[in-house]
C-alpha cells in the first residue's frame, strides 16, 4: 500500500515536472578576476568574524558570490558555471575567455532602477570624504583615505578583444548570454553615520557585471548593489544579507532585456 502511494506521488511529482516551461535561456557565468576585490572595511571584517586570514575571507567572498549568482539564474535559467566545473574543458573554457578579456571604466549600459540610483547617490559621498579625511584621527576614516576611489557613476566593464570567442562559444554551449562578474567592492560610508556613539555606519557590497548576448554585443552592464550596516560585518553575515540581492538585481536584467527582445520581436510582427 505504501508503495502504491508513494508511486502516485512520484507521478504526480513527473507530471508537475512537465509542465514546468522548459528555460530557453541559456547563460554562461564566468567569475570576477580575485586582484578586482577591493573593501575598506577588512579590519572591521577580519575582527567581527574572528578571522585573521584576510585570504581566507576573499576566497570566501570570490566563491559565494559566484555561486549565489549562478544559483539565483539557475531557477529561472538554464545556467552554466565553469568555475564550478572541475572538467578540463571548463578550465580550457576559462583560460581562453580570461586571456582574452579586459577591463574599462564605462556609463552603465542598463538604466539605473531607482533602488540603484539612491545608493549610488549616497556612495558619491565617499569622494568628498576621502578628500577630506587626512586631518582626520578616527583609524576607519583613514583607511577610506588611502581607499582607491572610482567614480560611483561609472562601472567596470569587461571587454572581449576576441570576437571569434563569441561564436566559438555560441557552438559549443549554446549561450544566449554571456555574464561576467568584474569585480567585488565593500564601501563604507561615513559621512551618513546611523549610530555616532557606537560608529555605526551603512556599507555597500558593489558587484560589477557585464552581460553579453551571443553576437558579442553588451546587453547590460552595471553594479549590482546591497546594503548593510558595519555593526554586521562578520563575512558569513555579509553574505546573507548581501549575495542573494546582488544575484537578483543581475539576473533581473536577463529578464528585462528578454522582456523587451519579446516586445520588439511583437512589434514587427
Amino acid at each position: 500500500m505504501k508503495r502504491i502511494a508513494f508511486l502516485i506521488l512520484l507521478i504526480g511529482f513527473a507530471k508537475h515536472l512537465l509542465a514546468q516551461p522548459m528555460a530557453s535561456t541559456n547563460v554562461l557565468l564566468f567569475p570576477y578576476d580575485p586582484i578586482y576585490y577591493m573593501s575598506d572595511a577588512e579590519n572591521d571584517i577580519q575582527q567581527q568574524s574572528g578571522e585573521k586570514d584576510l585570504k581566507k575571507i576573499r576566497n570566501y567572498f570570490h566563491e559565494q558570490s559566484y555561486d549565489f549568482v549562478q544559483r539565483n539564474l539557475s531557477r529561472k535559467y538554464s545556467c552554466y558555471a565553469p568555475m564550478n566545473d572541475t572538467s578540463a574543458a571548463a578550465y580550457q573554457l576559462l583560460v581562453e575567455v580570461f586571456k582574452h578579456t579586459g577591463y574599462v571604466m564605462a556609463d552603465p549600459v542598463v538604466p539605473d532602477t531607482s533602488e540603484r540610483k539612491k545608493l549610488l547617490s549616497r556612495l558619491a559621498f565617499l569622494k568628498h570624504n576621502t578628500e577630506k579625511s587626512e586631518n582626520e584621527v578616527n583609524d576607519d576614516i583613514d583607511i577610506a583615505a588611502e581607499y582607491h576611489y572610482i567614480e560611483d557613476q561609472k562601472y567596470l566593464q569587461a571587454s572581449i578583444n576576441k570576437k571569434e570567442l563569441f561564436k566559438t562559444i555560441q557552438n559549443t554551449y549554446g549561450s544566449n548570454y554571456l555574464v561576467f562578474l568584474n569585480q567585488l567592492e565593500i564601501k563604507t560610508d561615513y559621512i551618513n553615520c546611523i549610530d555616532a556613539s557606537n560608529k555605526i555606519y551603512p556599507r555597500f557590497v558593489k558587484m560589477h557585471y557585464t552581460i553579453y548576448n551571443a553576437q558579442g554585443a553588451v546587453v547590460a552592464g552595471n553594479t549590482a548593489i546591497a546594503e548593510f550596516k558595519s555593526s554586521t560585518s562578520h563575512f558569513e553575515t555579509i553574505r546573507n544579507i548581501c549575495f542573494e540581492r546582488v544575484a537578483e538585481q543581475i539576473s533581473g536584467d536577463i529578464e528585462n532585456i528578454n522582456r523587451k527582445n519579446k516586445s520588439e520581436e511583437s512589434a514587427s510582427d
